[in-house]
Parts: C-alpha cells; structure tokens; sequence
C-alpha cells in the first residue's frame, strides 16, 4: 500500500548555491575575451543541470498529484464501504421484523454482495497502483551536476592564470568610461544651450502677439462703450426692445448692477406653451378635443392652470393616443420643459344602483353579482349568496351603474376568498 509522505532531496545540500556561484562566476569571467569559450561552457553545462532537476521537480509534482489522487480514491472507496455497512445494520434492524423471510433473506444477501464487490474493489485498486520510477532522471541530474562541478575547476583555474591582463583591461575600459562620460556632458550642454535659445524666441513671439490682442480689445471695448452711449436715454430710464411679459426679476430696487448681469427675463405676450402627453386607447375614449382639463406643476398642491385639449391624435407606432393643449406662456408657474400633472373630468348622470367593479362576475356574455342572503339551517342561522342578473349601464376605472333586479338595501359581495356559485353557502369575514 502506498502512503503520501515527504519528498527527498534530489540535491546535495547547498546545490543551489553552487550552481548559481558557477553562473557569476561565469558572468564576471565574460570580460576576460580569451576565456569566453570556457564560460560558455560552464554556463551550457549549468544549464543542462538546471534542465535535469526541472525534470525531477516535474516528475516530483506528478508523483505527488497521483499519491493525491489515490489517497482520495481510497478514502472515497473507504467512505462507500462503511455506507453500504451502515446500510446493513439499518437494514437488519427495521426490516427483519417486517420483511417476508424469503424476500428479507433475498435482500440481505443482495446488500452483503455489494459490500464484497466494494471490499474487493479497494483491495484490487490498492495492489495495482504504482508510482513512476524517478531513477532514470536522479542519475541524468548526478552526471550533470558532476560535469558542472568539473568545468567550475577548470574555469577557476584560467581565471588566476589571465588574473593580470584582466586588471590591466579593467583600468583601461575605466579611463575610457570617463572619457565617454565627459564628451556626453559636453553635448548636453550644447543642446540645453540651443533649447534655451529657441525657448527665449518664441516667449518673445508670444508676449508681442499677446500685447497686439490686448490693444485689439481695448479698441473693440471703446467702440462698443461708445455705441451704447448713443442708446443710452438721457433720463436714465430703461425700456424694453418689445412689447412682453415679465417672466422673472433678477435685481432689486437701489441695488447696483455690474456689466453682463440679466435684470429681467421677457416673454412676447402673444407666445404659448404646448403641453403634450399620451393615452392608451381605453383611456383615450373618455377623451376628446374641445374638453377641460387642468394642468398642475408636478409636486406642487396650488396654482391649477386650466386649459381645452386642442389635438388628439393616434400614434401607430406607440400604439397611442397623442394630446395636446396650448396654455399662454408665463401662466403660472409653468415653464418650458417642466413636468405637469394632467387632470381632466366628465360629468354623467345620477344612478341609483352604482357597485364596485371587483363585484361584477361575467359568464356567457352575462354579467350578474352575488347578493347575501340569509336562512336557518340544521345549525341555526346562516349565510348564502344568490346570483342575480345585471346590466351595465356606465363604468369607470373603480365603479358601475347598473340595473336589475337590486335594490339599495341589498348586500352585494364584493370579495371573496373562493369562486362563488349559486346558493353557496359562505361565512363573513
């Protein structure tokens, strides 16, 4: 039987170390250019030890998925087991009694054959699981690993040998990094020189364009000052352009005004308002041009604005009825865009029977109501509905005038937690 337990190094202690220290050393030998064939190498060589143990790590990652898988496989098989054992023991206790012995027998030996096959498949899934062998991939890492080691050595050994030439050509690449840096200096200077030139030009170009459109607009102001002077009433009164109407006041008496401001808003006296809304077809019926109808600001309780309906029309493409109603503008508090609140009422004539709707029931185009009636029964007294026919004469969204055979003293139901026959008993509420 297999366990998932600890992983094994496949590394000698510190290999990771030494394999990075081969890698600098090969990077700082790279500025020896005799010795660039050695560190490729050394570096090629501590490639294929790092590819090797990727290998191991994989193979590592693999095993460790399938240990996974397998603990889980048996815990789940494990799990079925001790189920279908509880299954029996229930079985045994509340079917013995009450089973036939035959088909209790029957059942029984059904339910230990299906704990056997769950035994037997645990048992078979245990003995045939195998982990991959990693074998093949330590021995490729050792040899690796070895031949890393052996072109370190060897590398150490040319590094002391060309030690000398390599100060030599330190200093001479340190000179000549100084010399670089001193001649880039140089041209830095050069271009801020120039930048800061054409920088003082154009600050120049801007300030003589900028002072040439401030003298335009000095002479643009006088020549308007001096165009208003010639409108200006020598009384010191204002007047409007037009016949209008005020619409709102924006200054008070003895306060002073300041260039720009808007004193007064005006409205031509001959301008109308078109309030437009729409209806559904039902509703619309109730509706017609030449009808009043009151218009309010939405959210506000006074100031009703009355007015006709001027257009009704239908829309086929919103399957509606369009309206709309002219108003004489600054009426009220109505101002161009604002929503309103749209009423409108029709006067009809007095009935004696009116009911509400939800009492009105409709069977086979005939419409009737339930009236409540009462009578002793085996228990005492009780209450029962009886149906009697109606005819609508005039209805609204909540109400109907109706006659028939009622009379103003008559209970008629207007709800009810059931439907409702005739003669129906039923219980008030």
């Amino acid at each position: 039987m297999i366990h998932s337990g600890g992983r094994r190094d496949l590394l000698p202690k510190n290999a990771h170390k030494g394999v990075i220290y081969i890698l600098l050393t090969a990077a700082s030998a790279a500025l020896l250019f005799p010795m660039v064939y050695m560190v490729c190498n050394s570096f090629m060589e501590s490639r294929e030890v790092m590819k090797a143990y990727n290998e191991i790590e994989e193979k590592k990652k693999e095993i460790e998925k399938l240990e996974a898988q397998y603990n889980r496989t048996v815990e789940e098989k494990k799990m079925a087991i001790s189920v279908k054992r509880q299954e029996i023991r229930y079985f045994r206790e509340n079917s013995e009694d009450i089973l036939p012995d035959d088909e209790y027998s029957l059942q029984f030996s059904q339910l230990r054959l299906d704990l056997k096959r769950l035994e037997n498949d645990l048992e078979d899934y245990i003995s045939s699981f195998e982990l991959p062998d990693i074998t093949h991939y330590e021995k490729k890492f050792n040899q690796s690993l070895q031949m890393v080691i052996e072109a370190q050595e060897n590398l150490k050994k040319v590094t002391e040998t060309f030690a000398i030439q390599s100060e030599v050509r330190l200093r001479l690449n340190e000179a000549q990094k100084r010399y670089d840096d001193a001649l880039k200096q140089v041209e830095n200077s050069i271009r801020t020189l120039e930048q800061k030139r054409a920088d003082a030009k154009s600050e120049q170009l801007v300030y003589t364009q900028t002072v040439y459109e401030k003298k335009t607009e000095i002479q643009l102001a006088m020549l308007e000052l001096d165009q208003m002077k010639k409108y200006l009433p020598q009384d010191g009164m204002l007047t409007a352009p037009m016949d209008a109407m005020i619409k709102t006041v924006s200054i008070e008496k003895g306060q002073a005004s300041s260039p720009q401001q808007i004193l007064f808003e005006l409205i031509d006296k001959d301008s109308r308002l078109s309030i437009q809304w729409a209806l559904n077809p039902e509703k619309a019926e109730l509706l017609g041009e030449g009808d009043d109808v009151s218009f309010r600001v939405k959210g506000e309780k006074v100031e009703l604005i009355k007015g006709k309906v001027g257009k009704k029309e239908f829309s086929s493409e919103k399957g509606m009825y369009l309206f709309a109603s002219d108003v004489p503008a600054g009426s009220g508090s109505i101002r161009e865009g604002m929503t309103v609140e749209i009423s409108a009422s029709q006067s009809s004539g007095e009935y004696e029977l009116i009911i509400p709707n939800s009492s009105i029931s409709t069977q086979g185009g005939i419409d009737y109501v339930f009236v409540l009636k009462e009578r002793y029964g085996a228990l005492g007294k009780e209450y029962y509905v009886e149906a009697v026919k109606i005819s609508v004469i005039e209805q609204d969204d909540f109400h109907s005038a109706v006659t028939g055979a009622l009379s103003s003293q008559d209970k008629v139901v207007s709800m009810s937690t059931k439907a409702l026959e005739d003669g129906a008993q039923v219980k008030l509420r």
